[in-house]
């Protein structure tokens, strides 16, 4: 019997593939994908851990201490330095969740904030006020002085989904 080739699967549109490669990043762990890394885990993990072994190991020293055997101060040095590097890692993570600047959180959810600074050039004229650039793959309505199709403007700021524009001096 003939063996059969498998044929291998249509290939996918890079815009497809774009988000495959997005949704891999992010369930990485990688920070910057937007979930928490591995340190993050292993330091959480550290902090619960921690205060338990420094407890046990505080408990164990003063019980040798009090019977006179050897290493009872080991032991209390040893609990000491847990609850120290628990209080480190706890003072760490309140100021890397507490005191970052909320930069991320001020354009959560207002898309078009991201693109003040950019320039572009105007897709349809502004008339009366209104127009339309193209920036990466969307269109936007934009606000600002009169300008004929083809000027190059600067994205100056936005009021809900509508950019304000400034036109650019021409280069001659």
């Amino acid at each position: 019997m003939p063996t059969r080739k498998r044929s291998s699967p249509p290939p996918h549109s890079r815009a497809e593939n774009r988000r495959d490669r997005a949704v891999r990043h992010a369930a990485s762990g990688n920070p910057a994908g937007g979930s928490p890394g591995l340190l993050v885990w292993t330091v959480a993990l550290l902090g619960t851990v921690l205060p338990i072994a420094g407890t046990l190991a505080g408990l164990a020293g003063l019980w040798r201490l009090w019977r006179v055997e050897p290493w009872g101060g080991a032991f209390l040095l040893a609990g000491a330095v847990c609850f120290a590097l628990d209080i480190l890692i706890d003072v760490w993570m309140y100021r890397a969740a507490v005191l970052r600047p909320a930069a991320d959180a001020t354009a959560l959810n207002v898309r078009a904030a991201r693109h003040v600074g950019q320039t572009a050039v105007l897709d349809r004229p502004v008339v009366g006020g209104r127009g339309r650039l193209r920036l990466g793959d969307t269109f936007w309505a934009v606000s600002g002085v009169d300008c004929p199709e083809g000027t190059r403007v600067r994205v100056t700021g936005a009021k809900g989904s509508v950019l304000a524009v400034e036109r650019l001096p021409t280069d001659h």
